[in-house]
Parts: C-alpha cells; sequence; structure tokens
C-alpha cells in the first residue's frame, strides 16, 4: 500500500477502498481513536460494530500502520473547510516530504539520517502549534511511533510483488458439500457440474462489497460455465456473532443479487480459504478450475473479467 500511495490516483482511491480500508471497518484499533472506513471519510459513515477492541490472527498485520493510513487519508486526501492555510501547509508538507518520501525506506533500506533530517526540515517549517493541532486532527501517533511504523513498512500483503500463497495451488473442495452453512438464496449443490467456480466473501456492512453484486450477477447471467457461490460473515475479521437480520434484510434490499449466498457462521468457508490465502481485504474472490481444483486467481470481483476471460478459455 505503501507503494501505492505516492501516486496520488485513481489506483490510490480503488486499491485502498476495495482493500484495506474495508479490512479496517470492522476494527478498533484504539479504544480512544476508532479506526475510519475509506466510506467513512467520505461519507461520514461509521461501521457500527466499532464496540471493542480486537486484534486480528495474522502476526504480520500492523495495526498502527493501518490507524495511520485510515486517519491521513480521512484528513490529507479529503480535508475539511475547516483547515487553517498553515494546516493545510503542514499537511502538504507532511503528505509530501515525510510520508510519501519514506514509503520505499522500510526495513533495511530504512535511512536514519535521511530521515532526522527530514523532520527537522519539517518542524523547522511550521508554527508548532500548527503542527500539534493538524497531527491531532489526522491522529497521528507521536514521532517515535511513527518513525517505528515508518521502519517496519506495510503489512506483507500490501507490498509490492505480494502474491498469496494459494494461488496456483491445488485445494481441496470438500468442505463445500458439507451440511454447515446457513442457506440463503440456493443453491450450491451443482457446483461440481460446472467448468470454473468463484468462492466470494463478503459483508454487508463492506460497501465496496455492495458494488459487485451486480457484477457476480451479470456473471451469472451471461457465463453457464461458471458456478458462483457467496459467503457472508460479518465478523471476517473479529470473529464477532453474526446478527443474521442484519444480513437477510441487506439482501432483501437489493434487487443484484441473483446467486447463491450462505451464512459462513461456523467460519468452515473462511477457515478454508480466506485464511490461508492470507489476502486481508473484502469483497475476495477465489475463481477455481473445477476439474483440476487449481485456483487460478484471487482479487477484487471489480477486476475480474480479464482473468476469468482466459480462465474460461483454457477449460
Amino acid at each position: 500500500m505503501l507503494f501505492l500511495m505516492s501516486r496520488g490516483n485513481f489506483e490510490l482511491h480503488r486499491f485502498v477502498r476495495a482493500s484495506i480500508l474495508s479490512v479496517c471497518s470492522d476494527l478498533l484499533l484504539d479504544v480512544k481513536a476508532p479506526i475510519l472506513s475509506f466510506d467513512a471519510a467520505v461519507h461520514g459513515h461509521f461501521h457500527p460494530s466499532l464496540k471493542s477492541a480486537v486484534s486480528l490472527p495474522f502476526p504480520y498485520f500492523s495495526s498502527l500502520f493501518v490507524d495511520i493510513v485510515s486517519h491521513l487519508l480521512s484528513e490529507m486526501a479529503f480535508p475539511s473547510s475547516h483547515e487553517s492555510p498553515e494546516e493545510l501547509a503542514a499537511m502538504n508538507d507532511f503528505r509530501v516530504n515525510i510520508w510519501s518520501a519514506f514509503q520505499p525506506y522500510y526495513e533495511d533500506k530504512w535511512d536514519q539520517e535521511l530521515w532526522d533530517a527530514a523532520v527537522a526540515r519539517f518542524k523547522a517549517a511550521h508554527d508548532p502549534v500548527v503542527v500539534t493541532r493538524f497531527m491531532k486532527k489526522a491522529r497521528l501517533p507521536a514521532w517515535d511511533a511513527l518513525e517505528d511504523q515508518m521502519r517496519k513498512g506495510p503489512p506483507a500483503f500490501l507490498r509490492p510483488g505480494w502474491t498469496s500463497p494459494l494461488l496456483g495451488s491445488k485445494t481441496d473442495l470438500e468442505w463445500l458439500d458439507m451440511d454447515k452453512f446457513e442457506c440463503i438464496r440456493p443453491s450450491k449443490d451443482d457446483w461440481r457440474d460446472k467448468k470454473v467456480l468463484i468462492i466470494e466473501y463478503w459483508a454487508s456492512w463492506c460497501r465496496p462489497c455492495h458494488v459487485v453484486c451486480g457484477i457476480l450477477s451479470n456473471i451469472v447471467a451471461t457465463e453457464p460455465d461458471v458456478k458462483v457461490i457467496t459467503f457472508n460473515h460479518e465478523g471476517i475479521f473479529t470473529k464477532a456473532e453474526i446478527d443474521r437480520a442484519v444480513v437477510k434484510n441487506f439482501i432483501d434490499s437489493r434487487n443484484d443479487m441473483d446467486y447463491p449466498i450462505y451464512i459462513d457462521s461456523e467460519r468452515v468457508a473462511v477457515e478454508a480459504l480466506f485464511e490461508p490465502g492470507q489476502n486481508l481485504s473484502i469483497p475476495l474472490v477465489f475463481v477455481i478450475t473445477i476439474r483440476d481444483q487449481i485456483i487460478r486467481w484471487i482479487g477484487n470481483p471489480e477486476e475480474i473479467a480479464a482473468p476469468l476471460e482466459d480462465i474460461l478459455k483454457s477449460v
């Protein structure tokens, strides 16, 4: 993610919204400063489950990194009309000469002398009162904590060149036939009769998940060789209880979810593919060729068209 943030373009908008910040909208990383999702920053929308501190069962996932990114996006990418010219100047200076400039310098690439000089220049260029006010608004940590996180870098799945350990591997799909799911819209039963299987993970609170409902429905309507099965888990990252009424009301309110939908209350689907795949983002799909049960593609359904076309040509 760090390497994308420096571009300041639509790719950042889409990637952040569809990946890390949709994850974070289900987390409370600091009980005094609940994290904002991308959509909260834009629309003032907060996920209702932000009630208690939780931890994610992946050792490389950096909550402080996510916290910093979220508030930087909400305060710097979308500044309100309340910032003074001095605050905006400090904000832009920080974004360009601290945040963006040091994105490539994590782990063994860290340059302490360069960092110290950049921080000193920033502090000298701005009124300390303005800097304190800006950092408080952006909910930035103290300088030593910020330095520590920048030195560590982003979590593994957000780094350039990372691929899921499941991509290209054979998977056991016997779990699909287990009677462990609550069926909302049938049916998954004929998946073995198709050539390609798409498994999606989603939650009703995830706004990027809403966007892809029509995409998946269109695949069902136009690709007879493809089976789409979707699994909902409202607490996919937190293991929170699922409010079935909320899920069902959400589904009933939409007219673009024309595919099998199951609630994965026992986390069978989550533990079978989502967690081993280590791509901590939703919406997320796994595209699998059924004849050999090889995972051919993993990603956001918004980007599925080209890879799905190639996969269908190969089967």
